[in-house]
């Protein structure tokens, strides 16, 4: 989780879609780090937990320390569905490719 937010900030877009369960190889400490990272970039950071166990709370904490949002999506959603749910989320994607890091 760490390393491919890490490029994604250092990329420097104005709004980063992290979807994961929310639980990293590393320290939460160290996820919270980066998006204060990105935060300071002026970068949004907006989350989207999956899986059965996700760590809400880390995910919520990064959206919210950027000013983005947090959204839950369960179990058994594939990557055609995923992807039509980020979009859904957020409209001015329509049309727009969704970059995989």
């Amino acid at each position: 989780m760490k390393t491919p937010l890490e490029i994604a900030i250092n990329e420097k877009p104005k709004t980063i879609y992290l979807i994961s369960d929310g639980k990293p190889s590393e320290s939460d400490q160290v996820m919270l780090d980066i998006a204060r990272r990105g935060q300071s970039r002026g970068i949004v950071i907006n989350t989207i937990g999956v899986g059965k166990d996700q760590n809400q709370s880390l995910l919520r904490q990064i959206a919210q320390i950027t000013g983005g949002i947090y959204k839950s999506k369960g179990l058994g959603i594939g990557m055609p569905n995923l992807t039509n749910f980020v979009r859904s989320l957020c409209p001015y994607l329509a049309g727009n490719p969704i970059r995989e890091i």
